[in-house]
């Protein structure tokens, strides 16, 4: 499994960096935000009790891109692809300009996502 970055943030924590911008808390622009921490997918594999398997990148990404276009699958699997294309995203601005601070890391942010219910 590949070990590629991955950055998780909690809807709470949208929601609020929302309101931040909407109330002009910060100058007009674009701001990045995302839960403290950095996860890769063996993380992501664990958390959903699953054994990670190394694999060698490239027919990794290969078979990630061929799955996320079966039309039959549900628009969860374009994760599948997603996670081969890491965007790790600099929080600064949000933080240093709109005054956000994320209330959940990434992987608290990851577990209330596979929590029933959640």
């Amino acid at each position: 499994m590949p070990q590629h970055p991955l950055q998780f943030i909690h809807e709470d924590d949208v929601g609020q960096a929302l309101l931040l911008c909407v109330l002009g808390a910060g100058p007009p622009g674009a701001y990045n935000i995302a839960g403290d921490g950095v996860l890769t997918a063996a993380d992501v594999a664990r958390e959903l009790g699953v054994i990670p398997i190394p694999l060698p990148a490239a027919p990794a990404q290969a078979a990630a891109r061929a799955v996320a276009r079966l039309p039959f699958l549900p628009p969860a699997a374009e994760w599948i692809e997603a996670a081969g294309r890491p965007a790790i995203m600099d929080t600064t601005r949000a933080r240093e300009e709109l005054g956000w601070t994320p209330r959940y890391t990434g992987l608290e942010a990851l577990r209330d996502t596979l929590r029933p219910g959640g």
